[in-house]
């Protein structure tokens, strides 16, 4: 079985285009030509990755569309007692979501960690119409039979879905991911191999460091600062700035020589016409 990587990718700011090592990733989904790890940077980038394989009867690779979700005060539901649901809870908690976790069997051993604050546990079976009112479900109680009933009622109220290790059942996947400040990287292999997405996920971590997230916050300031003047920032070279000294000069510890770097770069942009690369896609 082969195996090919994609790289995809969309950002606030610019992402490069020269190909060089790959930022880390973890587990996301995306769908696109074959291509190599390709080192993006921008402000708020989500790099994706998916380890596609090739197509067979058990795990036949379909496409998928990439996305982040803004769920930042979004009631979310976990349904589920054991250490996997601990962990989906988790992540949503990172993400902001405001989140309740149903064990669905009040009999089930729980977790001692699921449902810590600010999540909510609830030691009860989820009621007949419940997944409505959740912005997206996670079905992880371990009981297939369960786990599908969920999702059956979640998609039936047009509620996004994820139910642990059942990818068929799954309207979305949840990628292994890095977060680097503002930047975070998902990789996935579309629900064949979450074992696989996070290898590449830490392969990809060990060639990002603190730097980036630095570098996102500076780039940031410098749209913004644009953007707040009536500029478009669509057409400026933001691909110069990011593959020039700013890198080096972050990861050596030399802030305020990147942060000059950063503001002289911003001023010529005032003067001259808008050429170079666009924006990425975010």
């Amino acid at each position: 079985m082969s195996d090919r990587l994609l790289a995809l990718g969309s950002g606030t700011a610019t992402p490069p285009a020269s190909a060089a090592p790959a930022p880390p990733a973890t587990p996301g989904a995306a769908c696109g030509s074959e291509g190599s790890i390709v080192d993006f940077w921008s402000q708020d980038y989500i790099l994706t990755l998916q380890v596609m394989f090739s197509a067979s009867p058990v795990h036949p690779v379909h496409p998928v569309y990439p996305v982040a979700l803004r769920l930042s005060g979004r009631p979310c539901l976990v349904v589920g007692a054991g250490r996997l649901a601990r962990d989906k809870a988790d992540g949503l908690v990172a993400a902001g979501a405001e989140v309740t976790v149903v064990t669905g069997d009040s009999a089930a051993e729980v977790d001692p960690g699921l449902g810590s604050p600010p999540a909510r546990l609830e030691r009860r079976a989820l009621r007949p119409g419940e997944a409505a009112g959740f912005a997206l479900v996670v079905a992880a109680t371990g009981d297939r039979r369960l786990d599908r009933a969920v999702a059956s009622e979640a998609r039936a109220a047009g509620v996004l879905v994820n139910v642990a290790d059942d990818p068929e059942a799954c309207s979305f996947f949840l990628p292994a991911t890095l977060r680097r400040g503002a930047v975070t990287v998902a990789v996935t292999t579309g629900g064949s191999s979450p074992a696989v997405a996070a290898w590449v996920r830490d392969l990809v971590a060990a060639l990002l460091g603190d730097e980036v997230s630095a570098a996102a916050d500076l780039v940031g300031q410098a749209r913004a600062q644009l953007r707040a003047e009536g500029r478009s920032t669509a057409g400026l070279p933001w691909r110069a700035l990011l593959d020039g000294p700013l890198r080096s000069l972050l990861a050596e510890g030399r802030p305020e020589e990147a942060r000059d770097l950063v503001a002289t770069w911003t001023a010529r942009q005032r003067r001259g016409p808008a050429t170079g690369d666009a924006d990425g896609g975010e």
